[in-house]
């Protein structure tokens, strides 16, 4: 959904609602954009939900930065539940800006606007607002929580299919957005398939050459470390690759679980790029699982000696994915602390505590 706005919100409370309720009602429905500085094509007073090709770009704005920080203070403050949106300030030309404010198709829907004493529940029908009544409502409850349920099952099931088969120690990542449905992927698209030829499935990050196959589970490609990733037609996303290892002196083979860190991180970012062009969104659940089949050993350091892990086999808790641009390390770091507690460790070595990333080639030993 687009929205097209030629000049600011207007300060005054007339304003401020109009925004919250855009907004607000937006976030109840499918999620949209807002782009403040385009025009609007018309019908005499009807809006066709077009841009004007005959009305210039932009606003002026002496500190655009400082308006989006105004709205999300807004959003912050008058809707909840809390409402991740994303926003940015685009440069058009001398001094003019177009601001877009990116409404997530919510998972914690139905949000509310609290305002000067007054409680709306907007949202949207095509492109005229409304209120939802109370039977809206509590249909909108039950229908997200059976979204959410049905991909949760998806995930556990993607994470647990034929893991006891493996007989290395053995990482499966899945994940899928919210909000889709079957047949939603459509691989006969020249960009989908585009798009998983250029996902990453390295643990470095140096990206691997490998040519999508169809197949009945979907798009399948294979990358270096015989990993192998599918893109189901609903969006199920699913990587499985086998823990690199190394063997010293021991008969014991030894991997580095910073790769676990890795992958998930780069399925994480690598998300944005493979659901936008399948036209899929967040919110998107995240799951991992590792299967360590008999004792090895684990590297944390060059310097340190290796631990000691027994056989194990462990499907952690999904995470949700708010957004896939906005600071996706953040995010994933509590699911990555989770697996490396598995494996009696106190967090993950790779964020620091503000969760960011610190980890790099030059200060942990080499993953593959």
């Amino acid at each position: 959904m687009l929205e097209y706005k030629g000049a600011l919100y207007d300060t005054n409370d007339r304003g401020c609602k109009e925004f919250l309720l855009d907004i607000c009602s937006m976030a109840n429905s499918l999620g949209g954009y807002i782009f403040i500085g385009i025009s609007e094509q018309r019908d005499g007073s009807e809006g066709l939900g077009a841009p004007a090709g005959d009305v210039p770009l932009g606003i002026t704005l002496t500190n655009p930065e400082q308006t989006l920080t105004g709205y999300e203070t807004r959003i912050l403050d008058c809707i909840d539940e809390r409402l991740d949106v994303e926003s940015h300030a685009i440069p058009v030309k001398n001094g003019l800006f177009v601001l877009a404010i990116r409404v997530p198709n919510s998972l914690s829907k139905p949000h509310r606007v609290s305002y000067k004493g007054n409680t709306y529940f907007p949202a949207r029908r095509e492109r005229q607002r409304y209120d939802l009544t109370a039977t809206e409502i509590k249909d909108l409850v039950m229908r997200t929580a059976s979204r959410l349920e049905v991909a949760e099952s998806k995930v556990q099931a993607a994470l647990r299919q034929d893991l006891e088969k493996y007989q290395a120690p053995t990482l499966v990542i899945a994940a899928v957005p919210l909000f889709t449905r079957n047949f939603a992927v459509d691989f006969r698209r020249r960009s989908i398939i585009d798009a998983v030829r250029r996902f990453d499935l390295t643990a470095d990050g140096r990206g691997a050459k490998g040519e999508p196959v169809p197949s009945m589970a979907g798009m399948m490609r294979k990358g270096p470390a015989e990993a192998v990733t599918t893109l189901a037609h609903d969006g199920l996303l699913r990587l499985v690759v086998p823990l690199p290892q190394k063997r010293f002196l021991t008969e014991q083979g030894t991997f580095y679980p910073i790769v676990i860190d890795l992958y998930t991180r780069g399925i994480a970012r690598g998300c944005g790029d493979l659901y936008g062009a399948a036209g899929l969104s967040a919110p998107v659940l995240l799951g991992v699982a590792i299967r360590i089949p008999s004792r090895c050993q684990a590297s944390y350091g060059e310097y340190d000696d290796p631990i000691s892990v027994e056989s194990l086999m462990e499907v952690y808790p999904t995470l949700t994915l708010h957004n896939l641009t906005d600071n996706v390390d953040a995010h994933i770091r509590p699911l990555c602390d989770l697996v490396h507690q598995s494996l009696h460790q106190a967090s993950s070595p790779g964020f620091n505590d503000d969760g960011r990333w610190i980890w790099s080639p030059s200060n942990r030993p080499s993953p593959t």
